[in-house]
């Protein structure tokens, strides 16, 4: 299992899980900073495909899809783990397991206004755990 979530190198403990995930801030047309906080990814590794795509702590098997589109699982308490292609008749199309995804599940979005905020990320001065997405119309 990976050692995640992680800031600045160190596993974080539950208290600093529970305080939040990890932070995007978009860039809107009218040039407003909006502040999108999103929960844990899971940290199982999936084989075949990598790190699990569901939330940290979810139930059931754990899942992902392959660069070649196959649908991948495993199931660590039983021990074993499969991997699905398109054209099978269990595989699990990514539009049903979208709602399941880990950049589904926004905790929070909010406006931000700070002045000393939004310099630092006009500056794309950002702290480890935070992206940012600029509008395309602003390129």
């Amino acid at each position: 299992m990976k050692s995640c979530p992680v800031r600045g190198g160190q596993q974080l403990s539950e208290n600093e899980m529970d305080e939040g995930g990890q932070f995007s801030f978009y860039k809107d047309a009218q040039g407003r900073w909006w502040r999108t906080q999103m929960p844990w990814r899971c940290c199982e590794e999936v084989m075949f495909s990598g790190q699990c795509q569901g939330l940290l702590n979810h139930e059931g098997l754990h899942w992902a899809y392959s660069s070649s589109g196959d649908f991948c699982w495993n199931n660590s308490l039983a021990g074993y783990s499969g991997q699905t292609p398109p054209d099978h008749e269990d595989y699990r199309d990514p539009l049903l397991m979208r709602p399941l995804h880990y950049t589904q599940k926004e905790l929070d979005r909010f406006l931000v206004e700070d002045p000393d905020e939004i310099a630092r990320l006009e500056a794309g001065d950002l702290e480890e755990g935070e992206s940012t997405i600029i509008s395309i119309e602003d390129l």
